[in-house]
């Protein structure tokens, strides 16, 4: 009996640890969110205008007649 309640402990012990664990890299993924998000938000929006706006010439373009 008591064998059982010990194995029970433990198996919560690791369960909470492990729940801790998920909670601990999902506010890492959510604080890096929010910094590209928020503090980083001009940076890529200049870099996202600067490739939408492309004023450089890609190469001849032939149609099949020439």
């Amino acid at each position: 009996m008591n064998r059982d309640n010990d194995k029970g402990k433990v198996l919560i012990r690791r369960s909470l640890i492990m729940a801790l664990i998920k909670f601990l890299l999902l506010m890492v993924i959510i604080a890096r969110l929010y910094y590209l998000q928020v503090y980083q938000a001009d940076r890529y929006k200049t870099l996202a205008d600067e490739n939408r706006i492309s004023t450089r010439l890609l190469g001849l373009f032939l149609t099949a007649t020439g």
